[in-house]
């Protein structure tokens, strides 16, 4: 059993809309977050935004779906 605690810190700043890295840096992101939860199933984590300031979009949770909803709605 994986008994790991992540906190994932993310950046939300209009630097992220950038196309850089296609289709932009915002969307490359939450698919590496997505690859994240899906390889530590039964990790807990906390996924933290921030643009300036930090807010806690998701406290610690073991809760999976929870997280990739929120991720989905940035």
């Amino acid at each position: 059993q994986d008994n790991q605690t992540y906190i994932i810190l993310l950046d939300l700043s209009l630097s992220m809309n950038a196309e850089d890295v296609l289709p932009d840096r915002l969307t490359r992101a939450k698919f590496k977050l997505n690859d994240l939860l899906d390889l530590y199933p039964q990790s807990q984590f906390s996924l933290v935004g921030y643009a300036g300031d930090a807010y806690t979009l998701v406290p610690l949770t073991q809760d999976i779906d929870t997280v990739k909803n929120i991720v989905r709605g940035l």
